[in-house]
């Protein structure tokens, strides 16, 4: 799968979502909640600055970069006909 020309929006939990999660978001500690205005703009921020992948929450899209590198050499070898030697018996 190529990643050109797509984008995605990952946000965490997010305030406003309604009775079916109140109880939910009520287990979470106060600063992992964002609000829902503060996420949509911050995610249209991260999106106008051209990132593929906008986490509002994420300090530095560095971290994200690095994660889908590493993401990318994984792929090749998730999906395999055998096991891997280190799993063999």
């Amino acid at each position: 799968m190529t990643t050109q020309n797509k984008t995605a929006v990952v946000t965490g939990a997010s305030a406003g979502l309604g009775t079916a999660y109140a109880q939910r978001l009520a287990a979470f500690p106060e600063e992992w909640i964002m609000s829902a205005d503060g996420a949509v703009d911050a995610a249209l921020a991260g999106l106008a600055a051209g990132e593929p992948v906008t986490i509002p929450s994420l300090p530095e899209i560095s971290d994200w970069e690095s994660f889908e590198n590493m993401r990318q050499t994984l792929v090749p070898n998730l999906s395999q006909r055998v096991p891997a030697d280190r799993c063999r018996g």
